[in-house]
């Protein structure tokens, strides 16, 4: 066998001893004689909790191995989606010239939080003891029970990973309290279709197509009976926490802001070619985002599940963003600039001391809805002149 096949029944086996140990872990905390209350003994308890352990290692090594293959997968499927365009354009160029004759791209085993440097916790909670709710956050990391799929220390303007993680906590119980009400999910919904339909109107792109997947994607994530199934779809994804933070923020835009910040050397090669013209390059960027989206999807286990809508609204953003921020100097990319400044300027206020009160979890959700609203409304003004 090769090592890629030997690779690939590695990760068959373990995905097969994952579902043996889950088995044992309900059976052991499980009781025949449902009428009695269960009563574990220190044994059953320590191999309980030997078994969540490894478990929750070997969840860790499946997603970064899916994550891992799902990278070199989107690598390829660029590369052989610019060389098919240029190769075909090429093709055309030399029919042009006969016609007319004589005329002239790390991934570890290792999960973020267990990267996480966390040598100042315990002076974190000596200095934060006038902000309950940032001193429960660091308690939490303590006890150890905070996990996220990348550490945003840099990206939040936190000073260190126990600063950052503390907070990651509160966040997301505040943010459970913002969206449990149907007046703020209303609000958020509508401004995000506003805005991004707004993006897409100045790059004079028709956004209705836009507005029919954005509306079915909503209309998705807010039937309940689809959480199970979103969940286990992001959690194949590293997805740690079934919160707008991560969702929307971390593995929707922070994520698709790292890419595009790194895209692959066959798309630096076609855009910073000068022998080529703009309309041929964002041609070309276009054809290879949508080969990406088409091969992605091919893979997916569950086609109409969350992700299969998400690749829908991107084959309408994803190109013109792609273009925004890798084209040259213009109103879009300029548009885009803005994009980015106003969802990581949110993201940094709501991760900020001075911004947000980490007192109570009612002060945190009051001034993430404050603060999101202000940002929204900013970008509907600036989007609307």
């Amino acid at each position: 066998m090769s090592p890629i096949q030997l690779c690939h029944l590695g990760f068959e086996t373990l995905q097969t001893a994952v579902s043996y140990w889950e088995d044992a872990n309900v059976k052991l905390l499980s009781t025949e004689d449902q009428s009695k209350p269960v009563i574990h003994d220190a044994e059953t308890l320590a191999l309980h909790q030997q078994l969540e352990r490894l478990l929750d290692s070997s969840y860790r090594m499946m997603d970064s191995y899916e994550r891992q293959c799902e990278r070199q997968a989107d690598q390829v499927a660029f590369d052989s989606a610019i060389t098919a365009f240029t190769t075909e354009m090429d093709r055309a160029s030399e029919r042009r010239s006969l016609d007319n004759g004589s005329q002239s791209d790390q991934d570890s085993f290792v999960s973020a939080t267990d990267m996480a440097n966390l040598a100042d916790l315990d002076n974190h909670r000596e200095m934060f003891q006038h902000l309950p709710l940032y001193e429960a956050g660091l308690l939490e990391l303590k006890h150890g029970t905070i996990t996220c799929r990348t550490l945003r220390t840099e990206m939040t303007h936190c000073l260190s990973d126990t600063e950052f993680l503390a907070k990651l906590h509160c966040l997301r119980l505040a943010l459970e309290i913002i969206f449990s009400n149907n007046s703020n999910k209303d609000y958020f919904r509508r401004m995000g279709r506003q805005i991004i339909g707004d993006i897409l109107l100045k790059s004079e792109r028709d956004p209705d197509e836009f507005f029919v997947a954005y509306d079915e994607m909503m209309d998705y994530v807010f039937k309940s009976t689809n959480w199970p199934q979103m969940e286990e779809e992001l959690k194949g994804r590293g997805v740690k926490s079934f919160t707008f933070y991560d969702v929307v923020l971390d593995f929707i835009l922070m994520d698709a802001f790292d890419d595009l910040s790194n895209p692959p050397s066959s798309v630096i090669t076609v855009v910073q070619n000068r022998w080529l013209s703009n309309g041929f390059k964002e041609t070309a960027l276009s054809t290879a985002v949508w080969s990406v989206l088409k091969a992605k999807r091919r893979m997916l286990k569950v086609p109409d599940g969350f992700i299969g809508r998400f690749y829908s609204i991107s084959e309408h953003t994803s190109p013109v963003l792609a273009w925004g921020f890798l084209g040259p100097d213009s109103t879009l990319k300029e548009i885009c600039l803005y994009f980015k400044d106003l969802v990581l300027g949110f993201i940094s206020d709501i991760f900020s001391f001075e911004k947000s009160r980490y007192t109570t979890l009612d002060d945190l959700a009051e001034d993430i809805v404050r603060l999101g609203k202000q940002r929204c409304e900013d970008a509907s003004i600036k989007l609307a002149t």
